[in-house]
């Protein structure tokens, strides 16, 4: 009964938002959805997955969200009306001198990444790409957990896959401005490169580092196309609809393949059922925040250890003793499955306590609500591809509240390197130029 409740909750908190940004776009609908999905699979699985949330946890999601809505509506509501010549969008396009540099540069990262793979595969007995990839995946896991592992990335694996990040940002940001905005074909120059760094990442680092990828591309389509909410719904419903499914069932099918102890035989791999999947990686995080709220909210022994990992990385390497917590030891099974995911919520706690987490949730409310004024007053241009970036990653750290953490990318290393390397790339490769008589 406590599922429904809570589902009823997110519901009207849900309405409440859409009446009071008037049906326009706003950051609270994402962080409600990304709660709904979860607490709805709980509710349609119950007699499946057999958990029933406690009040306590249900105060904690509720209190979390309202705080975030408050702080949205404060700044967002504020009803500033800016000048908006900077809604122009210039064309964009890739100078013809380096038209093919974004798939050699991809094709250059996909050699790097197969010869990183086999390496790591080699320390674990590995003996061909799939045992070398299950191997990664141990790999990864530790270097992640305790900033160790049997092989970390050279410079150049870190450099490489970077530099890729940022061709296929450039490349994704220029096919759909020529497609939406100036109604172009797009040059096949531009698919190739980002369809190579998709195929490297998926050998890399399996399907996590896929997400912010997706969120650019939903990003930059929902603004591109000037589409308030309802609108963008009414004519575009089915496929979206189809895309999230096609990306539900591409991650929950991966997800169901997971690697045993014995990584030299690559057929000994166990197939997990598919609702068995869904469940933990849809249902599971929420599940495993109601655990740690009945535990008593127990927090990392240092405050913003999550948010502000970089700086305590640095810290720790220059000689200061700050104590490095395993941050995916802690796990609980849904059915017969074993996770380790708790939501974002959790990490916001455990990083600043309950108290500093509605706080913090009010903070974020108040950064959404001014890049939501920015967005309707249309303060950034549509071909600022580095801003467009930016913020994507904001929305990127929303939608994943419901698994992990990850706006603590805002402020992560990788981001600002990445940030350096997209400007000097765009000094460089892109060209703008607006077509004789247009009137964008």
């Amino acid at each position: 009964m406590n599922n429904w409740f809570l589902f009823f909750i997110l519901i009207i908190l849900y309405g409440v938002s859409y009446i009071i940004h008037k049906r326009h776009f706003c950051a609270s609908y994402i962080l409600i959805l990304t709660m709904l999905i979860p607490v709805t699979t709980l509710v349609l699985l119950q007699s499946y997955i057999q958990y029933e949330l406690s009040l306590e946890t249900i105060a904690v999601i509720t209190l979390l969200i309202v705080l975030f809505q408050i702080g949205e509506i404060i700044v967002s509501r504020r009803g500033i009306s800016i000048q908006k010549e900077n809604a122009r969008c210039n064309n964009l396009v890739i100078k013809k001198r380096y038209k093919y540099l974004p798939t050699l540069i991809q094709i250059l990262n996909l050699i790097v990444v197969y010869r990183y793979l086999m390496q790591v595969g080699a320390q674990y007995g590995a003996d061909n790409i799939l045992s070398a990839y299950a191997a990664n995946r141990i790999n990864t896991f530790e270097l992640q957990t305790t900033g160790e592992a049997n092989v970390s990335p050279s410079f150049i694996n870190i450099f490489m896959t970077t530099l890729a990040s940022c061709i296929e940002i450039i490349c994704l940001h220029i096919a759909l401005v020529q497609k939406i905005i100036w109604k172009q074909k797009i040059d096949k120059w531009l698919i190739l490169p980002i369809i190579l760094f998709f195929v490297s990442l998926l050998f890399e680092s399996g399907r996590a580092p896929m997400v912010p990828v997706i969120v650019h591309f939903a990003y930059l389509y929902f603004l591109l196309s000037n589409l308030s909410l309802s609108l963008l719904l009414r004519r575009h419903f089915f496929k979206i609809v189809l895309f999230i499914c096609a990306v539900g069932v591409f991650f929950i099918a991966a997800g169901s393949i997971r690697d045993q102890s014995n990584i030299k035989d690559s057929s000994n791999i166990e197939v997990i059922d598919p609702l068995d999947a869904f469940a933990m990686y849809v249902g599971g995080p929420i599940v495993g925040l109601d655990i740690y709220v009945r535990k008593g909210l127990p927090e990392y022994p240092n405050m913003g250890e999550q948010l502000f990992k970089p700086f305590y990385d640095i810290m720790r390497k220059i000689g200061f003793k700050f104590e490095r917590p395993r941050l995916h030891e802690e796990k609980f099974y849904l059915k017969k499955m074993e996770t380790n995911v708790f939501t974002g919520f959790c990490y916001w706690i455990k990083d600043f306590s309950l108290i500093g987490a509605f706080i913090y949730s009010f903070v974020l409310g108040l950064i959404f609500g001014y890049i939501h004024l920015l967005e309707i007053n249309k303060r950034i241009r549509l071909d600022n591809i580095i801003g467009r970036y930016y913020i994507s990653i904001f929305y990127w750290g929303l939608v994943m509240v419901f698994f992990n953490n990850a706006l603590r990318n805002i402020l992560s290393i990788e981001t600002f390197f990445k940030i350096i390397i997209l400007f000097v790339l765009i000094k460089i490769m892109v060209k703008r130029k607006v077509p004789y008589g247009s009137s964008i």
